[in-house]
């Protein structure tokens, strides 16, 4: 499976998680000057973007990728610039989408762990993080 594809079955899995939690989907893949949104939701009234991460735990042979999920942060795997560039964005979207400018808003990284032989997902949610 190629990256693409992975990257949008991680996104898959996360609108799923999302709607499952009461989330209301606004966009997802929201292409602006600085780069992609991947999502784009309300939780009740505060205004989310997200950013997905996601990782095959195992291969096509069975062979571990990553460490257990224990050692595996996906806010980690945002370095300065990408948050940095989450914050343009942020101010981008609402630049271009003014009825979201009153909202509360926060930034969210959702890792998502695909297990390919099994088909299925884990999702972990980091809320709220800091950029």
């Amino acid at each position: 499976m190629d990256a693409k594809r992975i990257g949008l079955s991680g996104e898959n899995a996360a609108v799923k998680y999302l709607i499952h939690n009461g989330y209301t989907i606004i966009a997802r893949n929201v292409r602006l000057p600085a780069g992609e949104l991947d999502i784009v939701a309300l939780d009740r009234e505060v205004l989310c973007f997200i950013e997905v991460k996601c990782q095959m735990n195992i291969n096509s042979y069975g062979r571990r990728l990553f460490t257990p999920r224990g050692e595996f942060r996906p806010d980690r795997r945002i370095d300065y610039r990408k948050r940095k560039r989450l914050c343009t964005l942020g101010a981008q979207y609402l630049d271009k989408h003014t009825k979201n400018r009153g909202k509360p808003l926060r930034f969210d990284i959702i890792g998502v762990y695909l297990d390919m032989r099994r088909k299925r997902a884990k999702i972990d949610h980091s809320k709220n993080v800091a950029l």
